[in-house]
């Protein structure tokens, strides 16, 4: 049985690689039997043949990239492919070509390392790592590295800007750098000049922000410089802008100031996911403040309390139910909320559309809601009920304002009312939500109608569709009149002028010469500027090279519309390409390197990455602490530097003779900078 399926495989080989002989090789009627050396030969010569055709295409003394075998096969169709409708021939022969390519520049790999040791060894001020030549090396269609902080990310980029020079893989003229912004440019060209200041023509290398790039390109092929909007730029400028158009909306549409001020003080603050709720004890004290100044045990009821405080509704959260419930089984019951000036209790229940709690709750938390109502029922008082479900969908409240109307309670939205915790978000920083989200949405291209469309009422994976849809409101009618101002003014934002530089490029109104592209701090990209990266690279009709360096683990400018998934998409975004990594940190101890690495690698959209360092440093290398506000936690760093202070005055610190110890504090916020007089320097 085995000899006939081989012989079968056999038979199938011959129709897949084509061959012409009609006459059955084997079984009844067969004329002569079947010469396998023969046939083996007959492929080998078609094979060197097909060889023969595309060889000259391949410089083996370069890397090959992973498109050479995708336009190989393209061009000249393997032997048999002719025959083979359902493509098996072709995809065969591009894996074959993709492993051999492969070996071929692996061995390049190593003999270029070798060769240029002292090149890589010079290049910048310390040698190279491993994993920096082979970066440097590398000439895939695209290569993402990903880099841990502190691993020599611009030296990288310096090198192989040097390498490309030095191996003549391309001239100055047709090398582009672009950096984040013009600090960056500023020092990634400073670098560049500096280290390959032997290299002839390395001044004729590009460096530019992906802005001053994109303004380039508009003015060649425009023959005019674009405007820019002189509100655009700086944050702070474009937050008072969207501010202004807060006000003027208000203005001419009292509904929008009132829709605006709800979001502000109630919606303003995400509630997260229903998946992520704690699971509330009976007697523990809530760990969540409230506007009204009460501490409650979930985001959902801190959304509850903060609807009734700015809707002026006297509410007593968790006061003991006016019949004793006390048994072995049970405490005394506690309502989440009671309304004295109507006679109402309100449970919020956490559960879902199919009235199930979150599935880590244990417990019976159903048998608990059923006693509750129970209990109403018996002692015949009013309950009213929300549920995460309810809330979260735009249902709850609504419905809560119906009943508190039918007791007579009448709720108005006062924003102005001082809050007594928590306080909500200020206008200018709701104005910087929105103009951070304007960001995002205009680089994407995505306009209200797929906004929302992707805000469906019955879709579990949006975590509060009531807010997305209130926000979403707010921004339709804030981006339209960002829009026209900028008509009225003749004038783009930063936006416009990636979005139509990629337009021009796409469209081949803009002549690129570059062909080696690289791209500094890619995790704080847009999905503007990659779509600006994409044109560019395509544009070389797969003949270039994109090279982008950036640390997922640093994306910190999201404010400013970068989006991390660029760097957790790079691969599907550009086909062919490669992700190499530098893991070894020139900064950081290992303890501290372990401790951020387990915090930031909780997050299972980081891509992953194991760092080791050179520091040696011993001991510990980070304290952490928790503080129950913001005052506690100040007192703590005053006693934290006061300890230090007493320790350098001997001299017990680490630190030259002349040189004063340095401390560096960091906050989320500008509002968390001490207030000075109360900093020891001042003292």
């Amino acid at each position: 049985m085995i000899e006939w399926l081989a012989l079968g495989a056999v038979a199938a080989l011959g129709i897949l690689f084509g061959s012409n002989d009609k006459r059955s090789s084997f079984g009844e009627g067969s004329s002569k039997p079947f010469d396998m050396d023969q046939f083996r030969r007959q492929q080998a010569e078609k094979e060197a043949g097909w060889r023969r055709r595309w060889e000259p295409e391949v410089d083996r003394t370069r890397w090959i990239p992973q498109s050479a075998a995708h336009r190989i096969i393209a061009a000249h169709p393997p032997p048999g492919s002719e025959n083979d409708t359902l493509g098996a021939t072709k995809r065969v022969a591009t894996r074959k070509l993709l492993a051999e390519f492969a070996a071929n520049n692996q061995q390049h790999l190593t003999d270029q390392k070798t060769k240029l040791n002292a090149f890589f060894d010079s290049v910048e001020a310390s040698p190279l790592t491993d994993e920096q030549a082979d970066a440097c090396i590398c000439m895939d269609d695209a290569v993402q590295i990903v880099a841990a902080a502190g691993s020599g990310k611009t030296s990288t980029m310096v090198a192989k800007t040097g390498y490309v020079l030095h191996e003549k893989l391309a001239d100055p003229e047709q090398i582009l750098l672009l950096a984040f912004n013009t600090k960056a440019a500023d020092e990634l060209r400073e670098r560049v000049h500096k280290r390959l200041a032997n290299v002839e023509g390395v001044e004729r290398v590009t460096v530019r922000t992906f802005h001053a790039f994109g303004k380039s390109v508009l003015a060649e092929v425009n023959g005019l410089a674009p405007a820019v909007a002189k509100w655009v730029g700086p944050p702070a400028q474009e937050k008072e802008m969207i501010a202004s158009i807060v006000d003027d909306l208000r203005t001419r549409d009292p509904a929008f100031g009132v829709d605006w001020d709800l979001f502000r003080t109630v919606y303003g603050r995400p509630v997260g996911r229903i998946e992520d709720l704690a699971q509330p004890g009976d007697n523990a004290r809530g760990g969540i403040r409230t506007a009204g100044g009460d501490w409650v045990k979930s985001e959902e009821e801190r959304l509850i309390s903060d609807w009734l405080f700015f809707h002026g509704v006297r509410y007593e959260y968790e006061r003991d139910y006016e019949h004793n419930t006390r048994t072995k089984a049970h405490l005394q019951y506690r309502p989440d909320f009671f309304y004295p000036d109507a006679g109402l209790y309100h449970e919020h229940f956490a559960l879902n559309r199919e009235g199930r709690p979150p599935p880590h709750f244990t417990g019976d938390y159903v048998a608990g809601v059923v006693w509750k109502r129970a209990c109403h029922a018996e002692h015949k008082t009013d309950l009213f009920e929300t549920t995460s479900h309810s809330l979260r969908r735009g249902r709850g409240f609504d419905e809560l304002a119906t009943a508190l109307k039918a007791r007579g309670v009448e709720p108005v939205l006062d924003a102005s009312r001082p809050a007594k915790g928590q306080p909500p978000l200020e206008t200018l920083e709701l104005a910087g939500l929105m103009r951070a989200f304007q960001q995002h949405a205009k680089g994407s291209a995505l306009s209200i109608k797929t906004l929302m469309r992707q805000v469906d009422v019955d879709n579990s994976r949006d975590p509060h569709v009531a807010r997305s849809i209130r926000f979403l409101a707010l921004y339709e009618r804030i981006a339209a009149e960002w829009e026209r101002r900028l008509e009225q003014a003749g004038c783009i934002d930063f936006d416009d002028m990636l979005i139509q530089a990629s337009q021009l490029i796409e469209e081949g109104r803009f002549d690129s010469p570059y062909t080696i592209i690289f791209a500094d701090e890619f995790q704080d990209s847009s999905r503007a500027r990659v779509r600006m990266l994409k044109a560019l690279l395509d544009r070389t009709q797969q003949r270039g090279h994109l090279c982008v360096v950036g640390d997922d683990w640093q994306s910190i400018n999201r404010f400013s519309g970068a989006d991390l998934s660029v760097m957790t998409e790079f691969a599907q975004t550009f086909p062919h390409s490669s992700q190499l990594k530098l893991t070894t940190t020139f900064r950081c101890p290992a303890s501290l390197c372990e401790a951020s690495s387990a915090f930031v690698s909780a997050n299972p959209l980081q891509l992953v990455k194991v760092v080791q360092t050179t520091n040696d440093r011993q001991g510990p290398a980070m304290v952490a602490f928790a503080c129950a506000s913001s005052e506690d936690a100040l007192r703590r760093v005053y006693k934290d530097l006061q300890r230090l202070h007493e320790q350098a005055v001997p001299g017990l610190l680490v630190s030259s003779a002349e040189q004063r110890i340095s401390v560096l504090l960091l906050g989320r916020y500008n509002h968390d900078r001490p207030v000075r007089r109360r900093m020891l320097w001042d003292r």
